[in-house]
């Protein structure tokens, strides 16, 4: 089974047909498909007249995530605008956490591991670059 990379929202669609395909599971793979674009359908409807702000999306291993990804897609879906994108960064990436605070996103996302027993936010946010936001 050769399936495409998980670059964009459209790898994800062909990757589930091309699953179903393979599985003969053609009209569930659609149904999964269809779902996650009522749902995305339905977050761009609700945030469509909103300002756009600039978001980080950052990972706890220093990751940061460009434009050409999945997660790209969804933040412009949501009236987002990937701060990384503007500065032509594509992929997945890392980036000194000193020059992606100077970037001043409006919104960092980011996420933890289960294995975090502490507070996530604080914990991320207690790093002097990032004490300003909040």
């Amino acid at each position: 089974m050769n399936l495409k990379n998980f670059n964009s929202l459209s790898d994800l669609y062909e990757n589930y047909k091309i699953i179903g395909n393979e599985t003969s599971k053609e009209k569930e793979s659609q149904k999964i498909v269809d779902f996650i674009k009522e749902r995305l359908e339905e977050i761009r409807n609700k945030y469509i007249q909103k300002e756009k702000k600039t978001v980080l999306f950052f990972l706890e291993d220093g990751t940061s995530i460009g434009q050409k990804t999945v997660i790209d897609d969804i933040v412009t879906i949501c009236s987002g605008e990937n701060i990384l994108t503007k500065r032509k960064v594509t992929g997945w990436t890392k980036i000194p956490l000193e020059r992606l605070a100077s970037y001043k996103p409006d919104w960092i996302i980011t996420s933890v591991s289960q294995r975090e027993k502490t507070n996530p936010q604080k914990k991320f946010l207690s790093h002097s670059v990032l004490k300003h936001f909040k």
